[in-house]
């Protein structure tokens, strides 16, 4: 957490430096220097950064939670970012990585976890022994903003913190963000994905969710049909469980059937949808529920206990009509 922290601390103070313009679309802010210039990465760099679900994944989860938001919520989200939408600010860490001066944050974006780590009988043993010597991770970060978000402070910081915690919450429930560090979660893994070349994580990013050719807000109307005791139970977990199920479901996402030895790497396809596509939706509406209970858990009148921890408020969820 000291890493952590130290680099937080230095993210404020290069604030001073950058002017953030925001747009009015759904393409969110984009970190820009003084001159109004983009900065760019080199490609080692910018490979670090590809560990992230897409514009599209992040927008979807984060429209799931603001449809279980209570006006409390509402009310303090309005503070922070006035009218500004969370489909509209999920998308925001991803559009910082083009500033030199936010760079550091790309291990804030996963956890690696490898397959041997499965000897441990609990998720909590397995992140422990996954992070000895960790310099930072996803866990640690959402931890980190939920702390900022609870406490008193400049808007301008919890409004940041905010944009980062409805990032990290996306990324969390995309199996390849608890990721085997051999292959940086599926980004060295070549696939063939309708006959093109793409690696396995630009997959799960992006791919498998175009497939079905709806905008977000389409794809969020096939998938917010999440039953009441189904609601409940998704929220009483924790980020290790979520960690967990990320890492259990793994398994899946390398399953290529009879394509794992095409030349050029699998070649997928609507088989491979077809078979991961159940899992995606599940881990997209299970993101944006547990979203809108964590932000709901900050922003009540009198919070309490560990918000990562969410099985405190599974009986005030808000449902869709109350």
């Amino acid at each position: 957490m000291r890493y952590l922290l130290r680099n937080m601390l230095l993210g404020m103070v290069t604030m001073g430096l950058f002017v953030f313009a925001y747009s009015t679309d759904s393409n969110g802010p984009e970190a820009r220097s003084e001159e109004g210039h983009r900065a760019e990465l080199r490609p080692s760099e910018e490979a670090a950064f590809a560990l992230v679900w897409g514009a599209n994944g992040h927008r979807i989860t984060a429209e799931i939670a603001e449809r279980y938001l209570t006006v409390a919520t509402r009310t303090a989200l309005d503070a922070l970012i006035g009218d500004t939408s969370l489909a509209q600010v999920s998308t925001w860490a991803d559009r910082i990585r083009s500033n030199p001066a936010w760079r550091y944050a790309a291990i804030w974006h996963y956890i690696n976890i490898d397959d041997s780590l499965a000897r441990y009988p609990t998720g909590q043993e397995r992140y422990e022994a996954a992070t000895e010597h960790s310099e930072g991770n996803i866990i640690e970060a959402i931890k980190y903003f939920e702390a900022v978000l609870k406490q008193p402070g400049e808007p301008a910081t919890r409004a940041i913190a905010l944009k980062f915690l409805v990032h990290f919450i996306g990324d969390l429930h995309q199996p390849l963000h608890v990721g085997r560090g051999e292959d940086r979660g599926g980004n060295s893994v070549r696939v063939r994905w309708f006959g093109e070349s793409r690696n396995l994580h630009s997959v799960w990013d992006s791919g498998i969710i175009a497939s079905e050719n709806l905008s977000f807000s389409e794809f969020v109307d096939f998938i917010d049909h999440v039953p009441e005791d189904t609601l409940a139970a998704w929220q009483a977990s924790t980020c290790i469980d979520w960690m967990n199920e990320s890492f259990a479901l793994r398994d899946r996402v390398y399953d290529f059937g009879n394509q794992s030895d095409q030349e050029g790497g699998p070649n997928l396809g609507y088989a491979y949808v077809s078979a991961t596509m159940p899992t995606l939706m599940q881990r997209l509406a299970q993101g944006g529920i547990r979203l809108a209970g964590l932000l709901n858990a900050l922003f009540e009148e009198n919070p309490q206990g560990a918000t990562c921890n969410l099985a405190f408020i599974k009986d005030t969820v808000r449902l869709k009509g109350e």
